[in-house]
């Protein structure tokens, strides 16, 4: 990078800091003027901890932002706290004027909820917990022969016998669901999403609770029709460091006491009918052992890796895509610091045998495509009977046709979302690196890392619901998804067809299977920069092959958010009132 990029860096860092007015004012949206009387009652009410905001999120220190700004704008949709008991997600579903003046919650407060005394954080949970050598002698004396509703019962009757307060929350007679996520309400991606999709339609049949974890706190949720209600909330200590020593002490790593006390609390008190488990991080294995015992049956979504590998994404010590090669006796995995294979070793194969322990536990696994149903069965043949495939599906905005036949250089190619290692940064700045003769011009929409900025344009993060406007304003010739590990499926792919531009991605999981599938874009070697950068050229200099690929973009088939749901809900139905499922459907 040249030292006139540096020094503008610099200025824009100082800028950012020390003039956040200013930087609010090149910032236009609707919300603009709000924000600045916003920033300034902030200030003047000191409702804003500095100290704890750049100690508890590093990120902000690096950007060089000024932190109320960084709240203020991005923060508090990244579920970031701007002090220690301020709570903007349940401020903002407590008070509907919050959640829809589309303001952070901590401006709204100080505008409006501050002079009206308005709640900012949970007064007292719903229900307090079951200790845990408690629900170990309950769950030893079951008789887990009985139906799950008559075990229930007679646990809530122990527990009223001994002086512990149930508390039902009885709002319906309806089903009950328990969703398990690692994303926080309010900072939902990918999972989350998806989530609350399956949610929204199915609420007139279930009652649906809603349990995440950051890995410090878990949380429970009642889904409403319109916002969350925040029920419970739980300061929790998990670990996830796969250490150098050579007896990785998974007890402790995948199981937890005082989560266990949580799950069975919460199991209990509301009598869940169904968990769905979406993903495990920041929570523990308990759930399933809890489950099991009360006869509660679980729906696993697979997302990624995780049940194979605590890498999640598969990488090695290079930071690059491992292959799997573990299956071969070769120990390359990047998860575990250590330089001992036998640890290294060792410390995997605990890993999957407890993974399987849960894995056999749940009653059925979704996966969103093909090629993520066959990693776990080649991994796990004894669970191959026990996976169905449930594609995700969308209510996407009008498709457009924002591509732009590449006639002349330079050539646009736009890279959407979070652009980290295992999603091709490093890729992307080897192809620059290539272009002497500057015939490719990157894009960027998301965030990138490491940052990208001197090789190529970034327009800033995105909302799912502006994918199209973005793109739109861009006029790309190709969207590039260069994921150097394999995808377990790809809503970026699904958005950037819906685009209308072609897509350049890497010949690997999920990616591969749908593009060969559609023939809506081409297939690179994500090992040879070269041979990338070769193949884009020719690609470029061939627009009857271009128009032909656009052409079959116009014709892909996206399944609905309602055709999704309803096979959720046929799931459902079947797996609580205990019928066969056809996995083959």
């Amino acid at each position: 990078m040249g030292l006139n990029n540096l020094n503008k860096q610099n200025l824009s860092k100082k800028i950012k800091y020390h003039f956040p007015i200013v930087y609010l004012l090149f910032k236009p949206n609707k919300q603009m003027f709000k924000n600045i009387k916003g920033f300034r009652s902030i200030k003047k009410n000191n409702l804003f901890d500095e100290e704890f905001y750049l100690s508890n999120y590093k990120d902000v220190k690096a950007s060089g932002m000024n932190p109320i700004i960084h709240y203020i704008i991005y923060g508090y949709k990244e579920g970031k706290d701007p002090n220690k008991d301020f709570d903007g997600v349940y401020y903002s579903h407590k008070y509907g004027d919050a959640l829809s003046s589309k303001l952070s919650p901590l401006v709204h407060y100080s505008l409006y909820g501050l002079q009206e005394n308005r709640e900012y954080k949970l007064d007292k949970n719903l229900f307090p917990i079951i200790p845990y050598e408690k629900v170990v002698n309950i769950l030893k004396k079951l008789n887990n022969n009985l139906p799950k509703n008559k075990l229930i019962e007679n646990i809530q009757k122990h527990l009223l016998n001994s002086n512990y307060p149930i508390n039902k929350d009885c709002k319906s007679n309806k089903k009950r669901v328990l969703y398990l996520v690692h994303e926080k309400i309010g900072s939902f991606a990918g999972t989350g999403f998806t989530t609350n999709d399956i949610i929204d339609n199915i609420q007139d049949s279930y009652e649906c609770y809603i349990l995440t974890s950051n890995g410090l706190e878990l949380e429970l949720w009642r889904k409403e029709i319109d916002h969350f209600e925040k029920l419970g909330q739980w300061d929790v200590h998990l670990s996830d460091n796969l250490s150098l020593d050579k007896n990785v002490n998974f007890s402790k790593l995948l199981y937890s006491k005082e989560l266990m006390a949580i799950y069975f609390t919460i199991l209990v008190n509301l009598n869940i009918d169904l968990i769905h488990i979406n993903h495990l991080i920041n929570h523990s294995f308990d759930i399933s052992k809890v489950a099991e015992k009360l006869n509660i049956p679980i729906i696993l979504s697979i997302h990624d890796f995780y049940y194979i590998c605590p890498s999640i994404h598969l990488l090695n010590k290079n930071q690059e895509y491992c292959e799997l090669i573990c299956r071969e006796n070769k120990w390359t995995c990047g998860c575990v610091n250590s330089s001992d294979e036998i640890s290294l070793k060792n410390t995997i194969n605990l890993w999957r045998n407890e993974s399987l322990k849960f894995l056999n536990r749940c009653s059925l696994i979704i996966a969103p495509s093909n090629y993520s149903t066959e990693v776990y069965k080649d991994q796990y043949p004894e669970i191959k009977n026990n996976i169905k495939i449930i594609e995700h599906g969308r209510n996407l905005p009008k498709r457009l046709n924002c591509s732009l036949t590449p006639k002349n250089t330079p050539i646009k190619i736009l890279f959407p979302g979070h652009i980290s290692k295992h999603k091709g940064s490093l890729l992307i700045r080897k192809l620059k690196e290539i272009d002497k003769d500057n015939k490719l011009e990157f894009h960027f929409m998301g965030t990138t890392y490491p940052s990208l900025k001197q090789y190529g344009k970034n327009h800033g993060r995105y909302s799912r619901e502006d994918f199209g406007k973005f793109v739109n304003n861009i006029k790309p010739s190709f969207i590039g998804i260069f994921s150097i590990i394999p995808e377990t499926y790809s809503h970026t792919l699904t958005e950037s067809w819906n685009s209308g531009v072609p897509v350049i991605a890497t010949n690997l999981g999920a990616l591969s299977e749908r593009i060969n599938k559609t023939g809506g874009g081409w297939l690179v070697d994500y090992k040879s920069p070269q041979k990338v950068y070769n193949q884009i050229i020719k690609i470029a200099n061939n627009p009857k092959e271009y128009e032909k690929v656009v052409d079959n973009i116009s014709k892909i088939k996206f399944k609905s958010k309602k055709e999704m749901t309803d096979e959720y809900k046929n799931v459902y139905d079947e797996l609580t009132s205990h019928k066969e499922i056809d996995y083959n459907v």
